[in-house]
């Protein structure tokens, strides 16, 4: 490509090649080292999860709330919140 630059005063015309550079972002490390550390690390089977009855979920909760008269969360009234 080339850019052309017209000085008007003296009626030139300039020429010179106009080169468009490719700025790429950094890499951290090397493209070729990428998954090293997980391709090593040894395989772990996941432990097997027992999921709890829902009716006996919301037993607990039932009795929890209505029958104890106690409040969800974490925020209830009359607990003081200490700060760090």
């Amino acid at each position: 490509m080339i850019c052309i630059i017209i000085d008007v005063a003296s009626y030139q015309i300039f020429k010179f090649p106009f080169f468009k550079t490719h700025i790429s972002m950094a890499t951290h490390g090397s493209l070729t080292k990428a998954g090293k550390v997980r391709g090593q690390t040894p395989k772990i089977e996941g432990r097997k999860r027992v999921g709890s009855n829902a009716i006996l979920q919301n037993k607990e909760k039932y009795r929890k709330r209505i029958q104890l008269n106690r409040f969800p969360g974490q925020n209830k009234p009359g607990q003081r919140r200490r700060r760090r």
